[in-house]
């Protein structure tokens, strides 16, 4: 009996030594699509339950900046694009972050061919970039804690040439940390 005792009570003081600071309550369920900008507020948690990336769309995308790289005796000009708050992803849960094309310096470019001088004038303002998120996958469940972002940038609505699951989706619990 003794030892039964003893033993419940190392459990006990084992399992409080290892466990997380809280347990999880549960808050409310959250889905994402087009234009979701969400953050984890404190002392909450967010389970990203599902992710459903079905996306083929084309988007415009503003002038950010001008980089140039030598070759020889000429430059190249990169003209530089980026979403609204200019950022070069299209999707972002916490760390995982999806872009739309080929990055030069962190940023889809257009390659200005003009050789005969560096000119960072002829950039054109917008630029239409192509999103595809075909054979993407973002295992789930997915754990953002506080502080984390879920970002989606708008991009054009449903057409009804589309599939009912065109777009991204993304399904979530939002719990409380209580202590």
């Amino acid at each position: 009996m003794k030892k039964t005792i003893s033993s419940i009570i190392f459990f006990f003081f084992v399992s409080n030594c290892y466990s997380q600071g809280g347990n999880l309550q549960f808050n409310r369920v959250l889905n994402f699509t087009s234009g979701a900008n969400y953050v984890v507020p404190p002392n909450k948690v967010l389970k990203i339950e599902s992710v459903n990336l079905s996306l083929q769309v084309s988007t415009t995308l503003n002038y950010f900046r001008c980089d140039t790289v030598q070759q020889g005796n000429l430059y190249q000009t990169y003209c530089l694009y980026s979403y609204p708050n200019n950022v070069a992803f299209f999707l972002q849960l916490g760390t995982i972050k999806l872009y739309p094309v080929d990055l030069f310096n962190g940023y889809p470019y257009f390659l200005n061919q003009n050789y005969s001088f560096f000119t960072c004038s002829s950039c054109p303002p917008t630029r239409q970039f192509y999103i595809s998120t075909g054979g993407t996958t973002i295992s789930v469940p997915h754990w953002l804690s506080e502080g984390d972002s879920v970002s989606i940038v708008p991009y054009l609505p449903q057409l009804s040439i589309y599939p009912s699951n065109f777009g991204i989706h993304i399904s979530a619990i939002e719990f409380n940390i209580v202590p």
